[in-house]
């Protein structure tokens, strides 16, 4: 073939069909200096064709393992990189056919190809590639055809090569390679770095950032377990509470859900990683440690750290809404006791559980209200609470002594407020303040809610004694069934210490919204993802000590940026007991 570029105005690089595989291999294996055999993980051949005549082969196979100079330059780190080595292809095999000279043919060859490396690759793997990459040596030669088809050497290797042999190690070579990377999107750095990212179908695929957690040093999560006091005896104990309530967490993250569970999630850990849950002489906690120690561990000491630390890690920004709301542990009853009930603050957007009490027997919420915030800084916050909690003393704690703002719904539990508040909104010479509407879809049918606002006038005041209402709402909700049949509705009051500039119409219906999702947020997952209903741990403190160990298990899925708990409880369960230390630090 002369050395005419016009033969490149004809160039195709395909994959190469079933039929033609063994032509490929024989011409790889006997013209490549590197030769040919088998290929392992994920492998896409390709033919460079030219009127139909094979001028180049190609071959794109899995990434490599650990390149430093490669991590650096992404910004990745161990858990980023295993969450996301898929993403990268790496051009194991290039090889120009003897007798073939065209001018610029290497890297036509090499353009054409990226051009549709991804989609080809999504076609056979069911995921895309953000990234393309290969090893020059430069011994032999300089790269310049990649160069001319836009990549760009990142840096040289250490000089060191796997071992192909089970549990495999590195051996040093002695001859670097220069690492040469070419992007196939434009945000391909934060496709491989961010939490979440989505293919040309829209498919979100999901990974976890562990690096946004202080999991270690200072003011880490190691830091807050080692704090928590223990009530055993020194003489006698083998291992500390640390190593306990991280074994209960990690056990909890990958799945377990019970004292035994939990047990049996720990035989599985090797030397190594026991050594990183401090286990002393490398053995394990037994079950009945395990279940003694998470009954007798203060549960109220335990679930104020770790509220604590999660709030310190999520960040104290003002104008936040915070949910308080009450849930029973229905498996913790006995004959002699009654079920565990927990009265829990959530904030609304990161639906992370900052505070947690338990509501003695003989008492109800209302009393735990303010044991539950004390410690909570509320100051430019915003708590919802149901119409329980629409109590005087509530809202004088809330606004005068903490400086925050509250949101309460209003039943017929307070008939003089509630008619008052029915009234005003019904009466056209109080003048609306605001009017949003909220359209919905999903699970199965198409909501509506429609809220006016109205402001509290000192008239209204007068006539009703509750402190520091700035405004009252009426929110209608209307539902029915995606085809328009089964049409229900209901409507409810509110009232807010928020002035309308503080919290327009749309703030408010938000607020309302937000408090109700707690159910879905915290409760639901609580029940279906970690079974706490069915559970039936309900000696000493261990109820409240495993729904702490949850809300830590939601929280650090949440921080790290999974909005869905059950897929990365799946993540944790199916990717081996290195993945979960890692989340805790250890």
């Amino acid at each position: 073939m002369g050395e005419s570029a016009g033969f490149l105005s004809t160039l195709a690089v395909r994959p190469v069909r079933i039929e033609e595989k063994p032509r490929w291999r024989e011409l790889m294996a006997n013209h490549h200096y590197l030769g040919f055999s088998k290929t392992a993980g994920e492998c896409v051949l390709y033919v460079a064709e030219l009127e139909k005549q094979w001028v180049g082969l190609l071959a794109w196979t899995s990434a490599a393992l650990h390149v430093g100079v490669r991590e650096d330059w992404i910004g990745w780190d161990d858990v980023a990189r295993r969450s996301r080595l898929n993403r990268i292809a790496n051009n194991s095999r290039f090889l120009i056919l003897p007798d073939i000279s065209i001018k610029n043919l290497a890297s036509k060859i090499l353009s054409v190809n990226a051009e549709r490396l991804s989609s080809d690759w999504e076609a056979f793997y069911g995921h895309p590639v953000f990234l393309a990459e290969t090893f020059v040596d430069p011994t032999r030669f300089h790269g310049t055809c990649y160069r001319a088809a836009g990549w760009t050497a990142i840096g040289k290797t250490l000089g060191f090569s796997r071992i192909p042999i089970p549990n495999g190690f590195y051996r040093e070579h002695g001859n670097p390679k220069v690492y040469f990377a070419l992007p196939l999107i434009k945000d391909f750095r934060e496709k491989l770095s961010s939490q979440h990212y989505r293919d040309g179908n829209g498919k979100e695929f999901f990974a976890m950032d562990i690096r946004k957690l202080p999991i270690e040093g200072k003011g880490g999560l190691i830091g807050v377990l080692k704090t928590v006091s223990d009530s055993r005896q020194t003489q006698g104990r083998r291992h500390s509470n640390t190593t306990v309530l991280a074994v209960a967490t990690c056990g909890m993250l990958s799945g377990a859900r019970s004292f035994s569970a939990i047990a049996q999630w720990s035989k599985g850990l090797s030397l190594k990683q026991r050594e990183r849950l401090r286990c002393e002489r490398g053995k394990l906690p037994s079950l009945s440690t395990i279940a003694r120690v998470l009954q007798n561990t203060d549960s109220q000491e335990f679930d104020e750290k770790i509220s604590h630390w999660l709030c310190s890690v999520n960040g104290d920004s003002g104008g936040k809404g915070i949910a308080v709301d009450g849930k029973t542990m229905c498996g913790s009853y006995t004959k002699k006791q009654k079920a565990v009930h927990l009265l829990s603050a959530l904030l609304h957007q990161e639906r992370i559980v900052i505070a947690q009490r338990r509501v003695e027997d003989k008492t109800n919420e209302i009393t735990g209200f303010r044991p539950l915030l004390e410690n909570i800084d509320l100051k430019g916050h915003m708590v919802t609470a149901d119409a329980m909690h629409c109590q005087v003393n509530h809202a004088t704690f809330i606004v005068r002594e903490k400086e925050g703002d509250f949101f309460f719904f209003v039943k017929e539990n307070q008939p003089t407020l509630f008619a008052l508040i029915e009234s005003a909104l019904e009466n056209p010479e109080y003048e609306i303040a605001g009017v949003c509407t909220l359209n919905t879809k999903g699970h199965g049918r198409v909501e509506s809610r429609h809220m006016v606002v109205k402001e509290w006038t000192t008239e209204l005041a007068n006539q009703h004694a509750f402190p520091f209402i700035k405004q009252v709402c009426r929110i209608k909700r209307t539902w029915t069934n995606l085809d328009g049949t089964n049409e229900k509705y209901e409507s409810r009051l509110c009232i807010t210490s928020a002035s309308k500039e503080k919290a327009d119409a749309a703030h408010c219906l938000r607020s309302a919204v937000d408090h109700w999702s707690i159910e879905n947020s915290s409760h639901y997952v609580r029940d279906e993802t970690f079974d706490e209903d069915r559970s039936r741990i309900r000696k000493g403190h261990a109820p409240q000590v495993m729904a702490t160990i949850r809300n830590l298990s939601i929280g650090v899925i949440r921080l790290a940026g999974g909005n869905n708990v059950a897929e990365a409880v799946r993540y944790f369960q199916w990717g081996g007991k290195s993945r979960v230390l890692r989340a805790l630090g250890v």
